[in-house]
């Protein structure tokens, strides 16, 4: 098995051509606010970290508030501020260039409050206050005390800007979240960018939320509202001066969240058409995935993985020996997952098992076969990695069956020339007879005929072919009418590898 932290450079799916179209949309200075949307998984995350690694004119601050979720959503404005701060401070120490000067009152008095009392001294004098003046008396005697004091610890303060923010940040950690507004660290945050912009040589400076769509309602759109409300209204400057906002979610779920939040007859795109500044970014990771299967195959699992697998003899690298075209067909079958939005970007950095499975079975005959020996199994071995649980499979196989556009009906000789599909059918059919009777005749006769039931619930008939290396082929599929034998033009792939896993996992030759 490949270890996963020996991968090489190029193993991850390139992303050279999205990226450059990305870029053109990020470009027109008047695209203040991108609202970045693909579906879970899509590859949101990856990409915009690959986008900002290799742009040289821009600078990313990223913030993943999906801990904001324990907070009320009144707290987030505040845990924004400390978690830009945190960033900033963390990421661009020498461009902040932090000086020795004087505290600003209110945030000297914040931090006074939150490090001295538990309560503000004069709430049991508030709780007392009636008319009279000695009520009024003893209220302006505990408010002058409380000033005096926080001036007393504002001349005493001897820190630098460095020390004060370390101190802030800390006691923002260690409270559950604050409805408490703080001017003096908006202020410093913009400051700060301005800073960094400078030091940069004015390269924009790009704030980037990620995974909107996993926070809970309430919580998604006060973000959304904090970024449009926040901005001056004549300069369309954004809160905290950045640059650009870029917002990373999944339109559709914020839509459905929307929907069941305030109803179908309040209109969503006029809700959220102010969030972002030209059109929505819609990433579709699936085209480029596609594309790009052959060189990721051929650098990874039909290669080499960080140590030789060739050289291991359990390696399906050592399948195109007996099947030529099984990383063709893992491509082929891969490709058609991908276009259903089965199989993901995501879905890439779990898959680590690039060897045979190594596991038997036994058949009503009672004769015993080996896993390896057979294309489907190692086909399923593979796919099994992108889901869960195997159970998942079949479901997504099915998937993909109803978008393929089949047809059992020609009236000329064998037309089928989709090569892949035809031998897809090929692994199949051994799985999908009854009482496994092809299976009981491998090695046995030179041609096993064959029916299978098609997606239409007609009848397909057809025949294996032993060839002289010992292997089996398909032949021709036909069915039946009443002009005679028709034979099938374009039969469904993935139905059959449906039938056949679902079979198979019925009857125990595939396992979790």
């Amino acid at each position: 098995m490949s270890n996963i932290s020996n991968r090489p450079p190029d193993y991850y799916i390139s992303t050279s051509e999205i990226i450059e179209d990305f870029r053109e949309h990020l470009k027109p200075a008047y695209n203040k606010r991108i609202l970045f949307s693909a579906p879970f998984g899509a590859g949101k995350t990856y990409f915009l970290e690959q986008f900002f690694k290799s742009a040289d004119d821009y600078i990313a601050v990223k913030l993943y508030p999906v801990d904001y979720s324990v907070s009320s959503n009144e707290d987030i404005f505040e845990l924004i501020k400390h978690d830009l701060l945190a960033y900033l401070m963390e990421n661009f120490s020498a461009e902040i260039a932090l000086d020795k000067q004087d505290v600003d009152l209110l945030m000297a008095g914040k931090l006074w409050l939150e490090s001295k009392l538990d309560i503000f001294p004069f709430l049991p004098a508030l709780a007392k206050l009636v008319p009279g003046a000695e009520g009024i008396a003893e209220l302006t005697a505990e408010l002058r005390k409380t000033f005096a004091q926080i001036k007393k610890y504002k001349a005493d303060l001897d820190q630098d800007e460095l020390e004060v923010i370390v101190k802030y940040l800390a006691q923002e950690k260690l409270r559950a979240g604050s409805i408490r507004e703080m001017d003096g660290i908006t202020g410093c945050i913009k400051e700060f960018i301005q800073r960094i912009r400078k030091a940069k040589q004015g390269k924009e400076i790009i704030l980037i939320i990620d995974d909107m769509d996993r926070l809970d309602p309430d919580h998604i759109f006060r973000l959304f509202n904090i970024f449009t409300a926040h901005h001056e209204s004549q300069t369309e400057e954004n809160k905290f001066g950045f640059n650009k906002v870029v917002f990373v979610c999944d339109i559709v779920n914020i839509q459905h969240i929307f929907v069941h939040k305030y109803g179908p007859m309040v209109d969503f795109q006029g809700y959220i058409n102010k969030f972002y500044s030209t059109e929505i970014y819609k990433f579709d990771f699936r085209e480029y995935l596609s594309e790009n299967l052959a060189t990721f195959f051929t650098n990874n699992v039909m290669t080499n993985m960080g140590h030789d697998i060739q050289a291991s003899p359990n390696s399906i690298y050592n399948i195109s020996s007996r099947e030529p075209k099984f990383a063709d067909i893992l491509q082929y079958m891969m490709k058609g997952l991908i276009t259903i939005d089965s199989i993901k970007v995501r879905n890439f950095t779990k898959l680590s098992t690039y060897e045979y499975p190594m596991g038997q079975f036994r058949i009503s005959s009672g004769r015993t076969f080996y896993d390896r020996d057979f294309p489907f199994l190692v086909l399923i071995h593979v796919l099994r990695q992108f889901y869960p649980r195997i159970e998942d499979l079949p479901a997504e196989l099915l998937r993909l069956s109803k978008e393929f556009k089949s047809d059992y009906g020609q009236a000329e000789e064998d037309p089928y020339n989709d090569a892949s599909a035809k031998l897809l059918i090929q692994w199949a059919v051994p799985f999908i007879t009854a009482d496994y009777q092809v299976l009981n005749q491998i090695d046995k006769v030179e041609q096993i005929k064959f029916q299978i039931v098609n997606e239409h619930n007609k009848l397909v008939k057809g025949e294996l072919n032993r060839s002289m290396e010992g292997y089996y082929n398909i032949g021709k599929l036909v069915t039946s009418s009443l002009d005679g034998k028709l034979y099938v033009k374009r039969p469904n792939p993935y139905w059959y590898l449906q039938q056949a896993l679902s079979n198979c996992l019925k009857n125990g030759i595939v396992r979790d």
